[in-house]
């Protein structure tokens, strides 16, 4: 594990280093070039950890390539560090797609299913996007139909809807994929020099972080 974890912090490295130059590490990120400082706090549900939240949706292709990156990210990320995903409710199918991660969450399924959903939309072509279609997915994949219905139509899974909205909007999200750290900051690709980038970005603001600390 630690050998993957420095080869992941390597490559991370040697992307950045042609687009933001030499010299030691903190001057390589700046607030308003590499990431944007919020002017007020957005809500974390983390404790004493610094949390990162990733911003995406599964209709897009930009987050569908990053999710192998992000995912071997989130399995050995900084000690001290929570990393949670929250689905963003914008695009056109955001809610209901929303509303889908939520539900598997809630079913316990969503380690399983959270690639699947990326596959079925971009490799398989299917339209997730209405009831029926989400239904007859999770089933396909074990679960039965009346645990679905009570999942997906509970006021639980509609309250995790409107908090990922409501996080959304105060982080500023204004594309995806796309880091929150710590309920300061936010990353987006083309402010770090590209999506594996901002990962490096998000490195840096947690140690910024831990320091402060």
């Amino acid at each position: 594990m630690i050998a993957r974890r420095g080869l992941l912090l390597a490559l991370l490295a040697a992307v950045a280093a042609p687009a933001l130059g030499q010299g030691s590490f903190p001057a390589r990120f700046l607030p308003g070039e590499h990431y944007r400082a919020l002017d007020e706090r957005a809500p974390t549900a983390a404790g004493d950890s610094v949390e990162v939240v990733e911003f995406f949706l599964y209709s897009c292709p930009h987050c569908r390539a990053f999710e192998p990156a992000f995912e071997a990210w989130a399995a050995e990320p900084p000690a001290g560090t929570t990393v949670r995903r929250v689905p963003v409710t914008f695009g056109g199918p955001g809610p209901i797609y929303a509303r889908l991660f939520y539900t598997a969450e809630r079913l316990g399924v969503l380690d399983e299913l959270h690639g699947e959903v990326f596959a079925a939309i971009h490799e398989d072509g299917r339209r997730l996007t209405n009831r029926a279609a989400i239904r007859a997915f999770f089933v396909e994949h074990g679960v039965e139909g009346e645990a679905f219905d009570a999942a997906f139509d509970s006021d639980e899974v509609a309250e995790r809807v409107e908090r990922a909205d409501a996080l959304m909007r105060a982080y500023g999200v204004m594309s995806v994929p796309s880091l929150g750290v710590n309920g300061r900051y936010w990353i987006s690709g083309p402010m770090a020099g590209g999506q594996e980038r901002m990962l490096g970005v998000a490195e840096y603001l947690i140690a910024q972080e831990r320091t402060a600390r």
